[in-house]
């Protein structure tokens, strides 16, 4: 009978991981990755530049004013 409850319990686990690797694998599956521009802020910046690598703007509040939903 010990034998039994034993074998029981690690159906169970079994059963409850593989449910949960199966639901993360599900859930991140669908997870896509935004599309859309990178833009950068720097101190040495300028807010006319076009907020690339190469040309950042100097301050948060014009990536902000940029940024779209």
């Amino acid at each position: 009978m010990m034998e039994l409850r034993g074998l029981r319990k690690w159906a169970i686990f079994i059963a409850l991981a593989l449910t949960l690797v199966w639901g993360m694998t599900f859930a991140f599956s669908s997870v896509k990755a935004a599309s859309g521009n990178d833009y950068y802020v720097a101190l040495n910046g300028d807010d006319s530049n076009s907020g690339s690598l190469e040309q950042p703007w100097r301050t948060i509040q014009k990536a902000a004013n940029t940024m779209v939903a």
